[in-house]
């Protein structure tokens, strides 16, 4: 699936995240997270979209992934 924005690797382990869900037309649209997917990771990390609201206009995956992106 192609998104606005791509997720940054994880900044822990620098392994390529995971974004859900893979399948939106069975899993829903309403909802998005983004985790590292590598086993080792000493932290595996994880962001939800965290929006209140389950709007199917929205895109969550952007949200999730700004989210993701966001370093200190």
């Amino acid at each position: 699936m192609k998104y606005k924005i791509n997720p940054l690797p994880c900044p822990f382990c620098g392994g390529l995240p995971k974004v859900y869900p893979k399948y939106p037309e069975t899993e829903g649209n309403a909802w998005a997270m983004v985790e590292c997917d590598n086993e080792e990771c000493p932290s595996q990390p994880s962001v939800l979209d965290d929006e209140e609201v389950a709007d199917e206009s929205i895109d969550y995956f952007t949200i999730a992934i700004k989210r993701w992106n966001t370093r200190a």
